[in-house]
């Protein structure tokens, strides 16, 4: 359950949900742009949260989420996710969360996947190179990247092939990047 001021702070968050992309955010006038008020729900989460970190905090920190970096706001959401102390009940939310319908919540969750580097990801990171979101696509390859400095990858060869061809040029090139990732990646045992 959520103290009152968890579930205060959780209100605030859910009403910026989904943070605008990075260019839209750009575009904004200062008084308009939101990233003052998130970064400070941010700080209040971190402070609440030092004791006793509920569950019920991951979701709506995963749906904040925006395309890009929230210039550089977003790498705070990662890191309070990642604090959160038991990673059993933490992976299976961020799991599911690639499916979601904010493609900033998707991107996200596959560079957490990513940097956890945990082959039962591999599903998930996988579904999303056929994302319709180009930079979900893009992250979901740098997900793969990541696993593959541990894992032996490639049996994914010829699924991310294709993706050298993909409309998106940052896509095409972390495809590149992946392909010769792969081919390094740890042998088989």
């Amino acid at each position: 359950m959520l103290t009152p001021q968890l579930s205060e702070l959780i209100t605030a968050l859910q009403a910026l949900t989904p943070m605008p992309d990075d260019d839209t955010l750009n575009d904004l006038p200062v008084e308009d742009n939101p990233m003052d008020t998130l970064d400070n729900i941010l700080i209040a989460l971190k402070q609440e949260t030092r004791e006793t970190y509920p569950l019920e905090i991951i979701p709506p920190l995963l749906e904040v989420f925006g395309t890009g970096t929230g210039n550089g706001v977003f790498w705070g959401i990662l890191h309070l996710v990642e604090a959160y102390p038991d990673k059993q009940e933490l992976y299976p939310l961020i799991q599911r969360a690639t499916r979601s319908t904010n493609p900033g919540t998707r991107e996200w969750c596959c560079l957490l996947l990513g940097r956890r580097r945990n082959l039962a990801d591999e599903p998930f990171l996988v579904e999303r190179l056929q994302d319709p979101v180009a930079v979900v696509r893009q992250y979901a390859l740098k997900g793969i990247i990541m696993l593959s400095q541990c894992y032996s990858m490639t049996h994914l060869l010829p699924l991310i092939e294709p993706l050298l061809h993909d409309e998106d040029k940052e896509v095409r090139h972390t495809a590149t990047n992946a392909l010769e990732a792969l081919r390094r990646s740890p042998d088989e045992e």
